[in-house]
C-alpha cells in the first residue's frame, strides 16, 4: 500500500502565543523553547486513513547555517506534537528550517521518505513564510516547500537573497514576489509543479529537484542517484575519489562534494552514469564525505573519510559535556584513553566525565557505561560509577579491564556493560590506595593507569607506587619492576618514576613512559631497566636520537608491527615516533597548543593523552583538553 501527501492541505503548527518579555508561569517554556501543533498528512487514495499516515510523522527544527538538528519529535495518532528545546537560544535574524518527515509504506525499512519544509526566522519571536506576527502560527505546505527549495537551490548557485524579505509571502498556494528576489513565473510556479510531481512519485522534493544556473531552469530527477561503493578506502589530498552506483547525472551544478567543509571544485560522470570521479582537493583532510544536491539535501557517503598525511576530527564538539550524537554534535568531558571493542568501535574513557563512551567508525557516539558521578558502584550501564577512569585492555576471555585510577582499582566490564570489581581494595565505598602484593582481593594499587597483556599475564603501570605490577592468570599480583622508590637507577632492581603507560615489542622488551620525568624507559625480559629515549627530568621538544631527544610529559604509548613506538607527548601537544634504534621524530602536531585539523605537521592538539593504533596504521588520539577524538592518518 503506497501513501503520498495531498498538496492542497499542508502541515499546520500553532505556536504558543506569548510575548518575549511577558512573565511566564512557573515551569512554562519561553517562546523560543516550544513549537506545538498538528501534522496533517492526508492520504492520496481512499485505501489509507489519515491516522495511518499522520501517526508517528517526524518534525524537526534545524539550524539552516550549520544543518544541525536542534530538536525533533514525532506526532501522535491524531497528528499532534510538542517540540521543545529548553537549551536553545535562537539568534536574532537567523534562519531555521522546520521539516516534516514521513516514511511511505508504513515506515517499512528501505521505503521512501518525503519531506515538507518551511523557513522560520527568530526576531524576538518566531516568524515564517506564512506569518509575520510573532508566535502567531506556522503552516507547512507544498507552497512553503517550493519556496524553501528554490531558496536553497539559488543560494547554492551563488544568488544572493535577503531571506527576511520572504516573511509572510506565502498565502495558501499564492506567493507575493515583490522585493524577494524570486518570481512566480521563473521560480515559484515551476518549483511548486515539481514539488507536486515529486510527491506524486513518492520522491522527496527537497532531494529530487535540481537547478541549472546557466539556463535558470529547474528539473525533477526521474530517479535519484545512489552510491554502492567509494574507493580508495583511504584517499590522498590531490588524488581522486571514485564512486560506483546508478543514476549519476552530468548536469552542471547537479552535485557538490565536500570533504568536511572543503569543497571539490569539479567532478565527472561516465557515459553509462554508473561511475563518478571526484578530484580530492589538495587542502582536504580527514572528515565526513558528503554529496549534496544543489538544494542543500545531503547524502553521507562516508561518515568519516580518511586522507593520508592529515589529522581530522572523528567526534567531539570541542566543549566539555556528555551529549551522545554523531561527529561534531557529540560532546566529551576530557577523554583520556581509548581502545577497540570486538566490533571495531572505539571505547573511550572520560577522565572528568567518569564514563566510557562508544564511538563507531563513522563517529556515532553513545554512552557505554558510567553514570557520570564520582563513585565506586558496580552495576550495569549507567548504574556503574567510576572515579577518574583511565586505560582499558581486553581480557583473554573477551571482557574488558579498566584502570579506575582514583579508586585505585581495576574494574571488569562485560561486553554487555556489567561492571564489577576485579582487583583492589575498598572500604565504605571508597577505593583505598596501597602497595601490597597478593591475590585479587587483597592486593592494592596507587593510581594504576596503563595496562597490557603479554600472553595471559597482565602488566599494570602503578604510577604513584613507581612500579610495574604483574597479575598472572591465577590472579596473583606481584611486582615486576621498580622498587617503590621514585628514581632513575638502571639495571636489574632499578627504579622507575611515575610510570604512566607500557607496551611490549616483539622480543618481549617493555617500554614505559615516565610522565613526570619526560623519559621512555626500557625493561628487558630479565628485568634490567635502562633509559631508551629522553633525559631524566628534562622537559623540551627536540627530535633526535636516544638520550639527545626530548619529551614533555609523555602520557601513553602504542607500538606497530615493526616495533616503532608512538608517544603521545602531552606537554608538547604532539605525537612522536621512536624507531627501534631510538630515533625520535614528530609524526603529527605543530607543537602549538590549540585545535586545528589539516596536514600532519600543521595540526594542533591540546594536551593529548591516549592513542590506539589500528591494524591499518590509522592512529586514533584522545585530545583531552579539546574534548575530541582525533584521527592521524599517515
Amino acid at each position: 500500500m503506497r501513501h503520498a501527501l495531498i498538496l492542497a492541505t499542508g502541515l499546520s503548527l500553532v505556536l504558543a502565543a506569548c510575548t518575549g518579555d511577558r512573565a511566564l508561569p512557573p515551569g512554562a517554556l519561553a517562546p523560543a523553547q516550544l513549537l506545538s501543533g498538528r501534522v496533517v498528512f492526508p492520504a492520496r487514495t481512499a485505501q489509507t486513513t489519515l491516522d495511518a499516515v499522520a501517526n508517528k510523522a517526524s518534525v524537526s527544527l534545524i539550524d539552516a547555517s550549520t544543518q544541525q538538528t536542534l530538536a525533533t519529535t514525532v506526532t501522535d495518532a491524531s497528528g499532534q506534537f510538542n517540540l521543545s528545546f529548553s537549551a536553545l537560544s535562537p539568534k536574532a535574524g537567523s534562519t531555521y528550517y522546520l521539516d516534516a518527515y514521513k516514511g511511505l509504506e508504513g515506515h517499512r525499512a528501505g521505503a521512501a521518505t518525503v519531506r515538507l519544509r518551511t523557513l522560520l526566522f527568530w526576531n524576538g519571536g518566531w516568524q515564517s513564510l506564512t506569518n509575520a506576527t510573532l508566535n502567531a502560527g506556522v503552516t507547512l505546505s507544498a507552497a512553503t516547500t517550493a519556496i524553501a527549495t528554490a531558496v536553497s537551490l539559488k543560494q547554492a548557485a551563488g544568488t544572493a537573497l535577503d531571506l527576511a524579505k520572504l516573511i509572510n509571502t506565502v498565502n495558501g498556494s499564492a506567493f507575493a514576489e515583490a522585493g524577494t528576489g524570486l518570481s512566480n513565473a521563473n521560480d515559484f510556479t515551476p518549483v511548486l509543479s515539481h514539488v507536486t510531481n515529486a510527491l506524486t512519485l513518492d520522491q522527496d522534493p527537497l532531494a529530487s529537484i535540481a537547478y541549472d544556473a546557466t539556463t535558470g531552469t529547474y528539473t525533477l530527477a526521474s530517479r535519484l542517484p545512489w552510491v554502492s561503493s567509494v574507493s580508495p578506502a583511504i584517499g590522498t589530498p590531490g588524488g581522486s575519489l571514485t564512486l560506483k552506483g546508478e543514476n549519476f547525472e552530468s548536469l552542471s551544478g547537479r552535485y557538490a562534494f565536500y570533504f568536511g567543509t572543503t569543497a571539490a571544485s569539479t567532478w565527472s560522470v561516465s557515459a553509462d552514469r554508473r561511475t563518478l570521479t571526484v578530484p580530492i582537493p589538495a587542502t582536504a583532510y580527514s572528515a565526513p564525505l558528503t554529496m549534496r544536491q544543489p538544494n542543500g539535501a545531503s547524502q553521507i557517503l562516508a561518515g568519516f573519510y580518511r586522507l593520508r598525511g592529515t589529522v581530522g576530527t572523528l567526534a567531539g564538539a570541542g566543549i566539555a559535556g556528555s551529549r551522545d550524537g554523531t561527529g561534531l554534535e557529540a560532546t566529551f568531558n576530557q577523554p583520556v584513553r581509548l581502545m577497540p571493542d570486538a566490533d571495531g568501535n572505539l571505547l573511550v574513557s572520560e577522565y572528568v566525565g567518569n564514563r566510557i563512551r562508544r564511538v563507531t567508525p563513522d563517529g556515532r557516539v553513545t554512552t557505554f557505561v558510567g553514570g557520570g558521578a564520582q563513585g565506586i558502584a558496580n552495576g550495569t550501564g549507567t548504574e556503574a560509577l567510576f572515579f577518574r577512569p583511565g586505560a582499558m585492555v581486553t581480557m583473554p576471555g573477551g571482557d574488558y579491564l579498566l584502570s579506575d585510577m582514583w579508586n585505585h582499582m581495576l574494574r571488569r566490564i562485560t561486553p554487555s556493560g556489567i561492571v564489577t570489581l576485579y582487583a583492589g581494595v575498598a572500604s565504605d565505598s571508597i577505593g583505598l590506595p596501597g602497595n601490597t602484593d597478593g591475590d585479587l582481593a587483597t592486593a592494592s594499587f596507587n593510581l594504576p593507569v596503563g595496562m597490557r597483556y603479554r600472553g595471559t599475564d597482565l602488566y599494570v603501570a602503578d604510577t604513584t607506587n613507581h612500579k610495574i605490577r604483574k597479575i598472572d592468570a591465577s590472579g596473583n599480583v606481584t611486582t615486576f619492576a621498580g622498587t617503590g622508590v621514585a628514581g632513575d637507577a638502571a639495571g636489574v632492581g632499578g627504579q622507575l618514576y611515575g610510570p604512566r603507560d607500557l607496551v611490549f615489542d616483539t622480543s618481549g622488551n617493555m617500554f614505559v613512559c615516565q610522565f613526570p620525568r619526560h623519559t621512555i624507559r626500557k625493561i628487558a625480559p630479565d628485568g634490567a631497566i635502562s633509559t631508551f629515549a629522553g633525559a631524566f627530568n628534562v622537559a623540551a621538544n627536540v627530535d633526535d636520537t636516544g638520550a639527545a631527544a626530548r619529551f614533555s610529559k609523555p602520557q601513553s604509548l602504542t607500538i606497530d608491527a615493526a616495533n616503532n613506538l608512538y608517544v603521545v607527548d602531552f606537554g608538547n601537544h604532539k605525537i612522536r615516533k621512536v624507531t627501534p634504534a631510538g630515533v625520535v621524530t614528530t609524526l603529527a602536531g605543530s607543537g602549538v597548543q590549540g585545535y586545528a585539523d589539516g596536514p600532519l605537521l600543521d595540526a594542533r592538539f591540546n594536551q593529548p593523552t591516549g592513542a590506539y593504533l589500528a591494524p591499518d596504521n590509522t592512529l586514533y588520539v584522545t585530545d583531552e583538553y579539546n574534548h575530541r577524538i582525533r584521527v592521524v592518518t599517515f
